[in-house]
C-alpha cells in the first residue's frame, strides 16, 4: 500500500460515494462541524473509548480529516488512518498541522485492508458504511474490521420505529435506513460482531445514527 504523502489526489478506485476529491473537500469539515451531530458523534466516541481497555493501536478509516486524531493521541494510542482519498488527507494535514505527522497515513480501500490479522486493537469507522458505499462493500470492510482488530467502534443510520419496513438492500445499494437498531444485532452477527455497548447520536425521523462498540463473537 502506498504512503498518502506520496499519492496526493490519486484514486485508487471508483466506486460509490467516491467523490472525495478537490473542491469538495475544501471545506468539508468546515460545513460538517457546524451541526450539533457532528460534535454528537464526537461525544460518542468518547462515551465508548472510555469503556475500550487496553486498546493502545487504533485504526481509523475513512479517516477523513483526522477530526478523531487529538482524541486519539491524547489517550496515547498508536494511529494509523486510511482513506480512499490522497485530498482528504491533505485537509487532514492543513486542519491538524504536525498532529499528523504522528500517525500512519495510507491511501486504500476498506474492503481490502493491506495488514496482517490482529494488526490493530481496534478499528474505528464514522459516517461510512450506512450511507458512503454499497451495502456490499459495506459488509466486505465490516469483516476486513474484525480481522484486522478484535473490537471496533461503527457508527451506522438506523430505521426509525415509528416508518413502515423496506426491502434490505441488495449488494449493490446502500444500507441507508434499511435496518431498525432491533436487526442490528443479526447483522453485526453475520460478520462475526457481537454489540457490547451502544450510544444514540441523535432522532433524526429520517433516520437514527447510533455509534456501537463491537467485538468478535
Amino acid at each position: 500500500m502506498v504512503p498518502a504523502a506520496e499519492l496526493g489526489g490519486l484514486r485508487m478506485t471508483k466506486a460509490v460515494g467516491d467523490i472525495f476529491y478537490g473542491a469538495y473537500v475544501a471545506d468539508y469539515e468546515e460545513k460538517r462541524s457546524r451541526s450539533d451531530v457532528w460534535e454528537k458523534e464526537n461525544a460518542s466516541l468518547v462515551t465508548l473509548l472510555d469503556l475500550v481497555n487496553g486498546a493502545s493501536r487504533v485504526l481509523d478509516v475513512p479517516f477523513g480529516s483526522g477530526r478523531f486524531l487529538e482524541e486519539y493521541l491524547r489517550r496515547g494510542f498508536s494511529v494509523t488512518g486510511v482513506d480512499i482519498s490522497g485530498d482528504m488527507f491533505e485537509q487532514a494535514k492543513r486542519l491538524r498541522g504536525g498532529l499528523l505527522d504522528r500517525c500512519e497515513t495510507f491511501v486504500g480501500s476498506a474492503d481490502n485492508l493491506p495488514y496482517d490479522d490482529d494488526s490493530f486493537d481496534l478499528v474505528v469507522s464514522y459516517r461510512f458504511l450506512s450511507g458512503i458505499v454499497d451495502s456490499g462493500t459495506a459488509l466486505a470492510s465490516m469483516r476486513e474490521f474484525h480481522r484486522v482488530a478484535p473490537k471496533a467502534i461503527l457508527q451506522l443510520k438506523c430505521r426509525n420505529p415509528k416508518l413502515e419496513p423496506i426491502d434490505l438492500p441488495k449488494p449493490n445499494e446502500k444500507l441507508g435506513v434499511a435496518y431498525y437498531r432491533k436487526d442490528m444485532d443479526t447483522l453485526f452477527a453475520g460478520v462475526g460482531y457481537r454489540i457490547d455497548a451502544e450510544v444514540q447520536i441523535d432522532d433524526d425521523p429520517k433516520g437514527i445514527r447510533w455509534a456501537f462498540l463491537v467485538s468478535r463473537l
